[in-house]
């Protein structure tokens, strides 16, 4: 099967085990994304909570929970338009500089390879 077919048929693969699972088209599933999003930011308050008191979750250097949050919104970036993040939230700059270091730190593993 060629690169094309295999992207097909995963694609309608994806599609039909989504949409089985949640009862629902993949349309109708975006549609209703924009009203998830307002209880995502309310429960991503005890990381607000925390950072207030702490430079990273994990303390004074960004460790394995601060990267585990920033791969939520990653991926939320891979996926979706929309900016899980409200514009003013601090947890924008937490995010970017978690990120900052570990793009930093990867170029460091890759030059020592």
């Amino acid at each position: 099967m060629s690169r094309a077919g295999r992207r097909t048929s995963r694609g309608a693969y994806f599609r039909q085990s989504r949409e089985a699972r949640f009862g629902r088209t993949i349309e109708q599933l975006a549609d209703e994304a924009p009203a998830s999003l307002e209880p995502f930011r309310r429960a991503l308050a005890p990381i607000r909570t925390t950072l207030e008191q702490q430079p990273f979750l994990s303390g004074s250097e960004p460790l394995y929970a601060d990267y585990i949050v920033c791969a939520v919104f990653r991926w939320i970036s891979k996926v979706s338009d929309d900016d899980a993040l409200e514009g003013n939230d601090p947890l924008k700059r937490r995010r970017s500089e978690v990120l900052q270091r570990f793009e930093r730190d990867l170029a460091d593993c890759r030059q020592a390879l």
